[in-house]
Parts: C-alpha cells; structure tokens; sequence
C-alpha cells in the first residue's frame, strides 16, 4: 500500500523531522512516498509542481496529512485524494483544531503526543484497508 505523504516543506530544514515521521509510516507496513523529499528540486512552475503531486497522489493507495498547522498546498493535496476517492488519514499534535469539514473527509484521524505515537493507529488502518 502506498502512502503519499503531505508535509510541511520548509526549504528541508526540517529534514530529519520528515526522515522520522517517513520512517514511522514505512515500519507500520506502508510503501512511503513523500513529496517534498522525493522532489527536491524546484519545478519549472507551481502548476508543474501541483500536477506531479495530482499524478503521484493518483499512483497512492491513501494520503497522510499533519493538520496540526495551517497549510494552503496540504489542504490542496487532501482536496485532491478526496476527489480521486483515496483513503485519507489525519494526523494532528493533541490540542490541534481540526475543522469538521476536514474530519468528515477524514477515514482516520490520529492524534498525538509524540510523532511515532501513530504507528500502532497506522499499522491498524494497514491492515483493514488491506482487509476490504
């Protein structure tokens, strides 16, 4: 099952929150793909950009979004996998707000203390998916 992954891009400064949370997704069983660490280059343009991420978000089994901040292109993304009928999981800091528009896409939502808190949730939602 393939997981494409919408995260929080900030110029790979972040890189090793990224390496954890991909590494977190790969032992609950799923074949990862992150977007901003696959692409790192810069497109040509941004609707370059957003087409590559439609096609690689129609190649997923389901998309993984970390809501617990504010973001225009990871809301573009869940809008996406929405459409094309992909299996949708949130994950969000405790605390967060999440919209009831958001969680009613949603097929499952985890919150979180600690990021490799949603692995055991991920490894469940494998194998149902699976299952089906």
């Amino acid at each position: 099952m393939r997981l494409f992954v919408a995260s929080h891009y900030n110029h790979l400064d972040n890189k090793s929150e990224l390496d954890a949370l991909n590494s977190i997704i790969a032992d609950a069983g799923f074949e990862v793909f992150n977007f901003v660490t696959t692409y790192t280059a810069p497109f040509e343009s941004n609707k370059l950009m957003m087409a590559q991420a439609r096609k690689e978000i129609s190649l997923s089994n389901a998309l993984l979004v970390d809501v617990s901040e504010k973001s225009t292109g990871r809301m573009i993304e869940t809008g996406i996998a929405y459409a094309l009928g992909k299996k949708i999981v949130l994950i969000a800091k405790k605390g967060s707000f999440i919209k009831d528009t958001l969680r009613g896409i949603a097929d499952l939502v985890v919150e979180y203390d600690n990021i490799n808190d949603i692995k055991n949730s991920l490894s469940n939602f494998l194998l149902l998916i699976q299952n089906k």
